[in-house]
């Protein structure tokens, strides 16, 4: 195939996939006639147009019920349920003979439940943490309800796929990975080669060796296949006894499509169902209910059944095992998506950055309150007082959860629901927030003796979300505790203050060395100090007639920051010199480093627009965002800092030991032109190396390696190579000096 053409790399292993039984019964294929595995479905979006409340009161709700009602009237009818969160909702709501009668189609295989997740979550965009989160809510729920543990991951909406879910799914046990969306060159070429099924094995560079999940790529969106449409929410009509026949050679024609994409020639999956539909499921089950015993009485090609994806699995591994057929090896990730040539889902990677960043916070409260109540629960005798933090620290996790969803975490819902997301991440951090607070109060009454009346403030926050620190004064102290729910680290403090007038103790006594750095009427104090794992410490903040307020000296003649990990040195605008130090050894070789805004116009041609979802380009120049204006440098006692100020955003670069960290803030975006625009942050290293290779994280777990990939058309070129960075990206070189840069 030719450089231009997508698709993940394969190796051709002999190794065939887990057989799900240890009795293995006759093949389904040694029945003459395909098989057509019918897998009903309904996609439902845990927020999306509607909020997550929202599309349960006005469809999910009658989905369940009528989907219920539907199993109970014929037991061969099955039918997929993946979102936990509105069965859970659904269950509060029913009286104990529907819960018992509910519990008898999953018990019986009538009802299939997928992932067993709170929600779908998306694969870019998401933490490692917050994915095991929302997954151990929602299959707590199924295994406390139904006894029951799913081991297929259906992931069949989200935008792209990722090593970081492929290695979860097999960590936590499951034994498929099903999904539909892929790019279409990709799946195109799959179809050919008959490489839809295949072993995926993440992290083939890491340590993750023996990882394998068997894979099923669908062939086709999620929806019905042509002609087996029978959904009113669809619009389509029930089916008339003049087009039985018809839907039979539909059938026929399918099964023969399926047999040149895949290799087992004698049984396949149809996937039946689309967004929200099944709203009225007696008359769409109906429908199928005809075709099938239409087929099954007359067709000497096919027999189709209702089914789950649990018993089409089983049969494929049987028949896989039988056969002796092997699937190749696939050690690539699915980024970045396109659905048509020059629509390339890469825009949502940074759609509602604030959104995307209190996920993020309510993420290490929750993770680090959880593990203080925790450790806190093994010495407390106080009943009550552990039951209430359950509750509160439930209700975050419930609300965390939910937003972990492929249109929240993506940002890619209407503003009511990121309204709607939003109110539930502050709401849960409330309650998180006088848990940890209630916590820190007894750890310290139990050391010191004393009463203090502890307030949560997020890590390195503002003076506006922390008020308690405005209360520093000659007659004030502040009292600041610490938890470290991590490893033993040097922790880089950043505490918002009202002046330089400050100084900060340890809890012996010791003053520590800090430095306040003000931007207007913003300062923040700086100081570092060692925190064990699962450490407590508190610090004192005391008024001092010593001003430590460091002066930045403006466009300085030497604008260079370093420690001794790194340095780097402005030269113009946006050029700098950087390097990477080896040891104890001071010097280093400089070499150049661009840091940059810009933008692209967003595309005005025909097709998909730029948006939340889309990255599109009108052209591939890109524009200088602002105009240049200064340059500030801070030299405190132990932290330093570039500033640049331009007219439309300032950046602060700051050198954390080995970690070179850029903060930006944009002003207001003018966009009283006819184009949108495409702010971008480009860093340019001329130390990348020659292969045009760099590293970015998958879900935080590991680096995925990534390849600058090139066509003819450069608007194209632009779009197809971002990719998700949830924590870091890495550029690397060994020639001539061995040089490595992390963001």
């Amino acid at each position: 195939e030719s450089g231009n053409m997508r698709y993940a790399i394969l190796v051709l292993i002999s190794l065939v996939w887990l057989v799900l039984a240890e009795d293995v019964p006759p093949s389904p294929t040694e029945n003459e006639k395909t098989i057509i595995y019918l897998i009903p479905h309904s996609h439902q979006d845990v927020g999306w147009l509607q909020t997550a409340e929202g599309y349960y009161r006005s469809q999910v709700e009658r989905i369940i019920t009528s989907v219920f009602k539907s199993l109970k009237a014929n037991k061969e009818r099955t039918f997929v349920l993946n979102e936990m969160f509105f069965l859970n909702r659904w269950w509060q709501d029913q009286n104990e003979s529907v819960k018992e009668e509910f519990k008898a189609l999953v018990s019986n295989g009538q009802i299939d439940i997928l992932t067993g997740g709170w929600c779908s979550n998306d694969e870019a965009t998401t933490h490692y943490d917050d994915i095991i989160n929302q997954i151990t809510l929602g299959q707590k729920f199924v295994m406390e309800v139904f006894n029951k543990r799913p081991t297929i991951g259906w992931h069949v909406d989200q935008f792209g796929h990722s090593a970081g879910m492929a290695s979860l799914f097999y960590q936590m046990g499951f034994n498929v990975f099903f999904f539909t969306r892929a790019a279409t060159s990709d799946r195109d070429h799959r179809k050919g080669i008959q490489q839809l099924q295949f072993m995926w094995k993440p992290f083939e560079l890491f340590s993750y060796e023996e990882q394998r999940i068997f894979t099923h790529m669908y062939f086709q969106h999620y929806t019905p296949y042509p002609g087996m449409c029978f959904d009113p929410y669809r619009g389509c009509g029930p089916v008339s006894e003049a087009q039985l026949p018809e839907k039979m050679r539909v059938l026929e024609r399918y099964a023969k499509e399926m047999q040149r994409m895949h290799k087992s020639d004698k049984l396949y999956i149809m996937l039946n169902g689309d967004d929200f539909n099944f709203q009225q499921a007696m008359g769409t089950f109906d429908s199928l209910d005809k075709v099938i015993e239409y087929t099954n009485q007359n067709s000497q090609e096919v027999e189709i059944k209702y089914s789950t994806c649990t018993k089409f699995f089983s049969d494929l591994a049987k028949t896989s095992k039988e056969h002796n057929i092997s699937y190749d090896v696939n050690v690539e990730d699915f980024y970045p998506y396109i659905d048509t040539y020059d629509a390339y889902w890469t825009g949502y990677f940074t759609t509602r950055a604030p959104l995307k960043g209190l996920i993020r916070m309510s993420s290490k409260q929750y993770h680090a309150v959880q593990k203080m109540a925790t450790i806190e629960s093994l010495n407390t005798k106080n009943l009550l007082k552990l039951d209430d933090w359950r509750k509160k620290l439930k209700r975050q996790q419930e609300e965390l959860a939910i937003t972990q969803h492929h249109d929240g975490a993506t940002g890619t819902c209407t503003d009511q629901v990121a309204m709607d997301y939003i109110r539930r991440l502050s709401e849960g951090m409330i309650d998180g927030g006088i848990v940890g607070a209630n916590i820190m109060d007894q750890k310290f009454k139990d050391i010191h003796k004393k009463d203090i009346g502890f307030a949560y403030c997020p890590a390195n926050e503002t003076l506006i979300n922390c008020p308690q620190l405005r209360e520093l004064s000659p007659s004030k102290n502040v009292l600041i505790g610490v938890f470290n729910p991590s490893i033993n680290r040097l922790f880089p403090f950043e505490i918002p203050v009202k002046d330089g007038k400050v100084k900060v103790s340890d809890e012996h006594n010791v003053e520590l060395e800090a430095d306040v750095f003000c931007d207007g009427e913003e300062c923040t104090l700086y100081f570092e100090d060692i925190i064990h794992a699962m450490e407590y410490k508190y610090y004192l903040l005391q008024y001092s007639e010593e001003d430590i307020e460091v002066k930045p000296v403006e466009n300085p003649n030497i604008p260079t920051i370093s420690n001794e990990y790194q340095q780097l040195t402005h030269k113009l605008q946006a050029d700098f010199e950087y390097c990477k130090k080896n040891g104890d050894d001071e010097d280093c070789q400089l070499q150049p480093l661009k840091i940059e805004y810009l933008f692209y116009d967003s595309v005005k041609r025909g097709g998909q627009r730029s948006g939340s979802y889309i990255f599109r380009a009108e052209s591939s120049n890109a524009h200088a965002l602002g105009t240049f204006q200064k340059i500030l440098k801070y030299s405190g006692k132990h932290k330093q800092q570039l500033t640049l100020v331009y007219d439309s955003f300032t950046t602060n670069i700051k050198l954390h030991h080995e970690v070179l960290k850029i903060e930006s803030h944009l002003k207001p975006v003018d966009l009283s032109g006819e184009n949108g625009k495409e702010i971008i942050l480009r860093v340019t290293p001329s130390f990348a190396n020659s292969e045009n290779v760099w590293w970015t994280d998958a879900n935080g777990m590991a680096m995925q390696k990534r390849k600058f990939e090139h066509l003819n058309d450069d608007t194209v070129n632009i779009p197809r190579n971002y990719y998700p960075v949830n924590t870091a990206i890495t550029f690397r070189n060994y020639y001539p000096v061995n040089t490595a840069i992390t963001f």
